[in-house]
Protein backbone atom coordinates (compact mmCIF):
# COMPACT_ATOMS: atom_id res chain seq x y z
CA UNK A 1 0.00 0.00 0.00
CA UNK A 2 2.94 2.34 0.96
CA UNK A 3 4.94 1.74 -1.67
CA UNK A 4 1.46 2.46 -4.46
CA UNK A 5 1.19 5.80 -2.79
CA UNK A 6 4.67 7.08 -3.08
CA UNK A 7 4.80 6.15 -7.06
CA UNK A 8 1.49 8.11 -7.25
CA UNK A 9 2.82 11.48 -5.26
CA UNK A 10 6.25 10.68 -7.60
CA UNK A 11 4.36 10.30 -10.98
CA UNK A 12 2.08 13.48 -9.68
CA UNK A 13 5.09 15.17 -9.29
CA UNK A 14 6.35 14.26 -12.32
CA UNK A 15 3.23 15.18 -14.06
CA UNK A 16 3.32 18.80 -12.45
CA UNK A 17 7.12 19.24 -13.45
CA UNK A 18 5.99 18.68 -16.92
CA UNK A 19 3.21 20.86 -16.83
CA UNK A 20 5.18 24.00 -15.35
CA UNK A 21 8.30 22.93 -17.83
CA UNK A 22 5.63 23.39 -20.72
CA UNK A 23 3.88 26.39 -19.65
CA UNK A 24 7.26 28.13 -19.99
CA UNK A 25 6.83 27.28 -24.14
CA UNK A 26 5.64 31.32 -24.58
CA UNK A 27 3.50 32.45 -27.03
CA UNK A 28 3.42 36.10 -26.73
CA UNK A 29 5.51 38.47 -29.04
CA UNK A 30 8.11 41.38 -27.72
CA UNK A 31 8.69 45.00 -30.22
CA UNK A 32 11.60 46.53 -29.12
CA UNK A 33 14.18 49.74 -30.29
CA UNK A 34 16.07 52.46 -30.04
CA UNK A 35 14.31 56.18 -30.65
CA UNK A 36 17.12 58.77 -32.29
CA UNK A 37 17.01 61.94 -34.48
CA UNK A 38 17.69 62.45 -37.61
CA UNK A 39 21.99 63.22 -36.52
CA UNK A 40 21.69 59.57 -35.17
CA UNK A 41 21.51 61.05 -31.28
CA UNK A 42 19.81 59.22 -29.07
CA UNK A 43 16.07 60.78 -27.58
CA UNK A 44 15.62 59.60 -24.03
CA UNK A 45 12.47 59.10 -22.41
CA UNK A 46 10.18 59.03 -25.51
CA UNK A 47 6.52 57.94 -24.99
CA UNK A 48 6.20 54.50 -26.68
CA UNK A 49 2.71 53.08 -27.57
CA UNK A 50 2.08 49.66 -29.36
CA UNK A 51 -1.75 49.49 -30.17
CA UNK A 52 -3.44 46.18 -30.98
CA UNK A 53 -5.91 46.96 -34.62
CA UNK A 54 -7.58 44.17 -33.50
CA UNK A 55 -8.69 44.55 -29.71
CA UNK A 56 -7.94 48.60 -29.12
CA UNK A 57 -5.52 47.80 -26.30
CA UNK A 58 -2.27 49.78 -26.17
CA UNK A 59 0.57 49.06 -24.45
CA UNK A 60 2.88 51.68 -23.46
CA UNK A 61 6.42 52.27 -21.98
CA UNK A 62 8.89 54.89 -21.66
CA UNK A 63 12.47 54.79 -23.62
CA UNK A 64 15.34 54.90 -21.12
CA UNK A 65 18.45 57.52 -21.16
CA UNK A 66 19.84 55.92 -23.84
CA UNK A 67 17.06 56.00 -25.63
CA UNK A 68 16.10 51.82 -26.07
CA UNK A 69 13.02 50.93 -25.20
CA UNK A 70 11.24 47.57 -25.22
CA UNK A 71 7.43 46.21 -24.94
CA UNK A 72 7.19 42.42 -24.20
CA UNK A 73 4.53 39.99 -24.23
CA UNK A 74 2.39 41.13 -26.65
CA UNK A 75 -0.70 39.07 -27.91
CA UNK A 76 0.34 37.79 -31.73
CA UNK A 77 -1.84 40.63 -33.83
CA UNK A 78 -1.65 43.34 -35.79
CA UNK A 79 -0.38 46.30 -34.33
CA UNK A 80 0.42 50.47 -34.72
CA UNK A 81 3.22 52.11 -33.06
CA UNK A 82 3.16 55.56 -32.05
CA UNK A 83 6.27 57.03 -30.19
CA UNK A 84 5.86 60.89 -28.80
CA UNK A 85 8.75 63.12 -27.33
CA UNK A 86 8.40 66.89 -27.14
CA UNK A 87 10.19 68.85 -29.38
CA UNK A 88 9.81 66.66 -32.07
CA UNK A 89 7.12 65.73 -34.56
CA UNK A 90 5.22 62.57 -33.64
CA UNK A 91 5.92 59.63 -35.59
CA UNK A 92 3.76 56.64 -36.15
CA UNK A 93 4.17 53.22 -38.03
CA UNK A 94 1.95 50.65 -38.95
CA UNK A 95 0.91 48.08 -39.73
CA UNK A 96 2.69 45.30 -37.76
CA UNK A 97 2.40 41.86 -37.84
CA UNK A 98 3.46 40.38 -34.82
CA UNK A 99 3.26 36.27 -34.74
CA UNK A 100 4.44 33.72 -32.00
CA UNK A 101 7.58 34.18 -30.28
CA UNK A 102 8.31 37.49 -32.96
CA UNK A 103 11.03 39.87 -31.12
CA UNK A 104 10.60 42.61 -33.86
CA UNK A 105 13.18 45.23 -33.53
CA UNK A 106 11.91 48.84 -34.53
CA UNK A 107 14.70 51.60 -34.73
CA UNK A 108 12.82 54.92 -34.81
CA UNK A 109 14.06 58.11 -36.45
CA UNK A 110 12.60 61.20 -34.73
CA UNK A 111 12.17 64.66 -36.49
CA UNK A 112 12.46 67.77 -35.44
CA UNK A 113 8.91 69.57 -34.78
CA UNK A 114 6.59 69.77 -32.52
CA UNK A 115 4.31 67.27 -31.06
CA UNK A 116 0.82 68.43 -33.69
CA UNK A 117 3.30 67.04 -36.29
CA UNK A 118 2.91 63.59 -37.47
CA UNK A 119 5.03 61.47 -39.13
CA UNK A 120 3.15 58.39 -40.29
CA UNK A 121 4.85 55.68 -42.27
CA UNK A 122 2.60 53.21 -43.74
CA UNK A 123 4.76 51.46 -47.14
CA UNK A 124 7.76 49.34 -46.48
CA UNK A 125 8.91 46.10 -47.22
CA UNK A 126 7.54 43.30 -44.36
CA UNK A 127 10.22 43.73 -41.35
CA UNK A 128 12.78 40.81 -40.67
CA UNK A 129 13.06 39.74 -37.53
CA UNK A 130 17.36 40.05 -36.59
CA UNK A 131 16.82 40.33 -32.58
CA UNK A 132 16.51 36.83 -32.37
CA UNK A 133 16.89 33.31 -34.00
CA UNK A 134 13.79 31.98 -32.89
CA UNK A 135 10.72 31.67 -35.18
CA UNK A 136 7.53 30.74 -34.67
CA UNK A 137 4.72 30.38 -37.05
CA UNK A 138 0.72 30.49 -37.15
CA UNK A 139 -0.85 27.98 -38.47
CA UNK A 140 -4.92 28.64 -39.16
CA UNK A 141 -7.90 26.04 -39.68
CA UNK A 142 -7.12 26.03 -43.38
CA UNK A 143 -3.48 24.30 -43.11
CA UNK A 144 -4.65 22.16 -40.65
CA UNK A 145 -8.01 20.53 -42.71
CA UNK A 146 -5.44 20.40 -46.11
CA UNK A 147 -2.88 18.13 -44.31
CA UNK A 148 -3.13 14.48 -45.76
CA UNK A 149 -4.78 11.74 -44.06
CA UNK A 150 -3.15 8.76 -42.76
CA UNK A 151 -4.26 5.04 -43.66
CA UNK A 152 -7.49 4.35 -42.02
Amino acid sequence: MRNNCVRFFGTAMLVLVCALLLDAQDNRATLLGTVTDPTGAVVPRGKVTATNRDTGVANATEANGEGNWMIPYLPPGVYDLRVEQSGFKTFQRGPIELRVNDRTRLDVVMDVGQLSDNVRVTAEAPLLETASSSRGQVIDNRNITDLPAGRT
